[in-house]
């Protein structure tokens, strides 16, 4: 058998964005790979990749149908896996009247992460774990980020913190931890260019600027994408654990932070397809209690964890589970 070049979670994510729209060439970029691994994880999974040719009449009456009946081109093309280009000069050429291209429909505030303000911060943690930009040939790029159903109230959150009014787009892709997914998209090129110039390349080189590793609320949200806290036992006894999967650059920048803080030294290994860093006992909470004390904006089933941690009663806190982020 061949060897997988990415691993559950991010054929997941993958398909999640193509179905969002974002093209086969794109995520070959984003992932390291190529367009023909792209398309094999999308036939292995079950997905129809997206018609390159010509569309057949019976679609095309369907898709005028559909935008006429009052649907976003948006909508209609995740649902037909046809190009907005093209529906709009599908709608042209039978005559529905449609707003031009380009032009934006969604209120944005393209200023969100002008100023570095705490809350700021922790959407960009949450981004570098969860989120990725994608470039176009035509129009904005895309600021994208994804979250399990359990999380959708979080992603409604950054929503609000965006001053947006796009659609939360359900996937019903299953992984091996469930399914469906959630995902925003919005295009922006101010919105992108801060967070590229922050660090928000693709993930396996993601380095975050000073400003992003000196905080506190950047690195809370970074455990609240990818990081998972609980409890272990041993002897008898209750011990409070925190772990943060992710790439090596990025891994290697939060131990920084740890040792500035004087928190911890801990050190990046190997952790099945990715890195990881890990500790337990009163190291944990120390960690915990940097992270997730008096906080402005957090992940409400790992903030609940955080604060029983921090409060010295492990009792009601739920037993760590590696697959919760």
């Amino acid at each position: 058998m061949s060897k997988r070049l990415l691993n559950d979670r991010q054929e997941s994510r993958l398909i999640a964005l193509y179905e969002s729209g974002v093209g086969a060439p794109t995520l070959a970029h984003e992932y390291g790979t190529n367009t023909r691994t792209i398309y094999n994880v999308l036939i292995r999974r079950g997905v129809a990749p997206r018609p390159r040719d010509s569309i057949a009449a019976d679609t095309k009456a369907q898709i005028v149908a559909a935008c006429a009946g009052g649907k976003s081109l948006a909508s209609v093309s995740r649902q037909f896996g046809v190009g907005k280009k093209t529906i709009h000069g599908l709608l042209k050429a039978h005559g529905v009247a449609v707003s031009p291209l380009g032009r934006r429909v969604h209120s944005l505030n393209d200023a969100a992460f002008d100023v570095l303000t705490p809350e700021a911060a922790y959407w960009m943690g949450f981004a570098f774990a969860d989120g990725g930009i994608y470039s176009s040939e035509r129009g904005a790029p895309r600021f994208v980020v994804s979250a399990s159903e359990k999380d959708l109230a979080h992603l409604t959150r950054l929503r609000r913190f965006l001053g947006s009014t796009h659609a939360l787009v359900r996937h019903d892709t299953v992984t091996a931890k469930g399914g469906p997914w959630y995902s925003l998209s919005v295009r922006s090129r101010q919105i992108c260019g801060r967070l590229l110039a922050s660090g928000l390349v693709p993930k396996l080189v993601r380095v975050p600027g000073p400003d992003l590793v000196a905080s506190r609320d950047f690195w809370r949200g970074v455990v609240d994408g990818d990081g998972s806290i609980g409890t272990m036992e041993s002897r008898g006894q209750r011990y409070a654990h925190v772990h943060l999967v992710g790439q090596k650059p990025l891994l290697e920048a939060f131990t920084h932070f740890l040792r500035d803080h004087r928190l911890a030294d801990l050190n990046v290994t190997p952790n099945r397809t990715c890195f990881g860093v890990a500790t337990s006992g009163q190291t944990a909470e120390a960690i915990l209690s940097e992270l997730y004390r008096d906080n402005a904006v957090a992940l409400a089933r790992k903030d609940a964890r955080a604060q029983v941690i921090i409060t010295g009663d492990l009792g009601p806190c739920a037993p760590y589970d590696q697959g919760e982020a």
